[in-house]
């Protein structure tokens, strides 16, 4: 029940985020260039960052189960 509620307060979060920020925004990698909203690229930031640190956790993770044994 906890979790269903912490979730349902960061979904509330996340669309008054979305709602306020909604300026259309140009990113440019390399010769290619994407745009859309900028809460798009602040929760695509989120994410990628949060995605880097569970690779670098779990890399962790995998070298000290490797030195206990």
């Amino acid at each position: 029940m906890l979790v269903l509620l912490v979730g349902v307060i960061f979904g509330l979060a996340i669309a008054y985020f979305a709602t306020q920020n909604t300026t259309p925004v140009t990113i440019h990698i390399a010769q290619y260039a994407f745009e859309g909203p900028l809460y798009l690229v602040v929760m695509g930031s989120l994410f990628v960052g949060l995605l880097i640190a569970w690779i670098l956790y779990f890399g962790r993770s995998v070298c000290s189960k490797l030195a206990i044994s």
